[in-house]
């Protein structure tokens, strides 16, 4: 059902987020269809390799809160990589808040530094999915110290 959906309305978003809901629920978390669904629709997917962010961005949001790269085996180049297609498509600081988010949770100092550096005071804390403004606090110390660290936890 989910694939006839994708074909005849392949840009509706809510068809990728149910499925990502379906394939995430506690009852029956599947990690590696997740994966798989997150990839082909990065490489089939309307927008894009973008729909890889959005994807794990939703699953995140709905159940990881921050353990995205543990729990749900997002992989952060591929993460990366979509969230720099999503802004080249939809530049917004909303977008560039949620990269910056993924960033500091995939421990990638120099890419949360830079993002935090370019959002300044417009850091959109709705988008990020866990911890809110204490952990954009953390965020912000851990991006700017002298010496890289290991990523933080929630």
């Amino acid at each position: 059902m989910v694939a006839e959906g994708l074909r005849r309305h392949p840009a509706y978003y809510p068809i990728f987020f149910e499925h990502t809901v379906d394939l995430t629920s506690k009852a029956g978390a599947d990690t590696a269809a997740l994966a798989q669904f997150a990839k082909q629709a990065g490489n089939s997917a309307q927008d894009g390799q973008s729909m890889y962010a959005r994807i794990y961005w939703y699953a995140d949001w709905s159940q990881y809160r921050g353990r995205l790269f543990i729990d749900g085996k997002a992989e952060w180049p591929l993460m990366r990589a979509a969230f720099d297609d999503l802004l080249r498509r939809y530049p917004s600081d909303w977008n560039k808040s949620g990269y910056a988010y993924f960033a500091c949770v995939a421990g990638d100092q120099a890419v949360a530094r830079r993002l935090l550096a370019e959002l300044g005071p417009r850091v959109s804390l709705d988008a990020w999915s866990a911890g809110g403004q204490s952990y954009l606090k953390k965020c912000q110390r851990w991006a700017n110290p002298a010496e890289k660290q290991d990523g933080i936890t929630l």
